[in-house]
């Protein structure tokens, strides 16, 4: 067993603190304490040889603190194997089936644009035939899916149409969420769509409000950011997105608050613009997620145009553009206190988590794609599939025992790594977006002690060098 020591760590304002591994805390260390364990004589005694600075009454209060994180175990090493899950098994995909927040279907491979960067073009390796799902499969894959959904918890699950352009099939939508609410079912269903906002016109958008539909439509930013994004004719989209957006906004405005968000992909040609500024002052909304191009099955011809393109992620706050570390560390920050708490949150209980960030497959989502197969998520590489869940018309059954097998098997590639890595507990790596060397996937972010300590000690400067942040 790994034993995770508690790690001592300074920042660049010379404020020191302990996170302590035992206890699952950040823990500020008065420099009174710092002289204390620094001058422990031979029988455990604190001695403190500078009395100038600081009073007798405040030495003797740290040598206490110091006599309770004792006794308490506050500076020890922790074993951390118990906290996580080797393994899954067959029943735990089952759990995750029927507990799942989102099915997610690709009901077409094909679109009306041709943007530069897509996974359907040239710039990826492209196994695609773009194909389409019929809807009548779906409608059976549906009441498959009910089987497990009825015996589920959660009771809630969201619906969302994928594409290629799903709007390439908008009378399939229609008859597959009719199909969806006609069910007598103790499921709350809700719908969502993602789009490039082209083929908007006024009789979707009222058939969208009337169902309370969530829309994600697809913009890069302003005129400028946006050429990408492109007709199959080379034509430009932006001015007809705009349009059909300020239509929804005139006629629909609390759905228009409520229901559109909006996809920013970064690349070369929005790195100079402010996206947040943007969709705030101009589309009246802050409800915008960006992200970086799919590194995934990049094709080696077109290697350089990526690299061109290819700009990574980044946060926007208060106006300013943050860098990809600062946004790093404030992502990171919340999830420190999620998970090992500050004092005040030490009632909070750690679970039992899986090896690095790769999701339990299905229970966040199950992902049919166009070619009927099933997928944990669109994300990844169409390669880590698990089967089809549809074929020739007849619904097959979901291999769960070959799912948790295939989850097992790739997951031990990591696990020797996990185990000695001190970041472990915060890791939100999936693991099929590491790198493969053909035996298994390897993580560049593994932390020993001091690369951790100095990662900490990163983000406890940027804390306290931005006071405002709410944690």
């Amino acid at each position: 067993m790994a034993r995770f020591k508690s790690v001592i760590f300074t920042t660049s304002k010379l404020n020191t603190y302990m996170f302590s591994n035992s206890l699952g805390c950040v823990l500020y260390i008065h420099p009174i304490m710092i002289h204390l364990l620094k001058n422990k004589s031979e029988n455990n005694k604190y001695e403190y040889t500078n009395t100038d600075l600081y009073s007798e009454n405040e030495i003797d209060y740290y040598q206490r603190k110091i006599d309770f994180y004792t006794r308490y175990l506050v500076f020890e090493s922790a074993v951390k194997d118990h906290l996580f899950i080797d393994n899954i098994s067959e029943n735990d995909i089952i759990k995750s089936i029927s507990n799942t927040e989102q099915l997610a279907i690709e009901l077409i491979q094909d679109c009306n644009l041709q943007c530069k960067y897509c996974i359907y073009g040239s710039l990826y390796k492209n196994p695609f035939k773009y194909n389409k799902i019929k809807s009548n499969d779906v409608q059976k894959i549906i009441d498959r899916l009910l089987c497990y959904w009825e015996f589920g918890v959660t009771k809630n699950i969201r619906i969302n149409y994928y594409g290629g352009e799903p709007l390439l099939r908008f009378e399939d939508i229609q008859q597959i969420t009719e199909y969806i609410k006609s069910k007598n079912t103790s499921v709350n269903f809700t719908f969502g769509l993602t789009t490039n906002g082209t083929l908007l016109d006024a009789y979707k958008i009222d058939y969208f409000v009337k169902n309370n539909f969530v829309l994600a439509i697809s913009l890069d930013g302003n005129e400028e950011s946006n050429r990408y994004r492109v007709y199959k004719n080379g034509n430009e989209t932006y001015n007809t997105i705009i349009n059909n957006m300020m239509f929804i906004k005139e006629k629909y405005p609390r759905y228009y608050s409520d229901n559109i968000h909006y996809i920013s992909v970064l690349h070369d040609k929005n790195k100079n613009l402010n996206i947040k500024h943007f969709f705030l002052n101009y589309l009246n909304t802050d409800k915008v997620n960006t992200g970086s191009l799919n590194k995934i099955d990049v094709n080696e011809d077109n290697i350089s145009v990526f690299n061109k393109m290819f700009r990574t992620n980044y946060s926007v706050k208060d106006g300013f553009i943050i860098n990809k570390h600062i946004y790093r560390y404030q992502k990171e920050i919340f999830r420190i206190i999620d998970i090992y708490s500050f004092p005040e949150y030490l009632h909070k209980k750690s679970n039992k988590r899986m090896y690095t960030g790769t999701c339990i497959p299905l229970k966040k989502k199950l992902f049919i794609t166009a070619e009927y197969q099933l997928m944990p998520c669109e994300k990844i590489s169409f390669n880590n599939n698990y089967g089809l869940i549809c074929n020739n018309g007849n619904i097959q059954n979901i291999n769960h025992k070959y799912i948790a097998e295939q989850y097992n098997k790739n997951i031990k590639t990591v696990i020797s790594q996990c185990k000695k890595c001190y970041y472990s507990m915060l890791c939100s790596f999936c693991i099929f977006t590491l790198q493969n060397k053909g035996d298994g996937y390897y993580c560049n972010r593994h932390m020993t002690i001091r690369r951790f300590s100095i990662y900490l000690s990163n983000i406890f400067t940027y804390l306290e060098n931005n006071k405002s942040i709410k944690l």
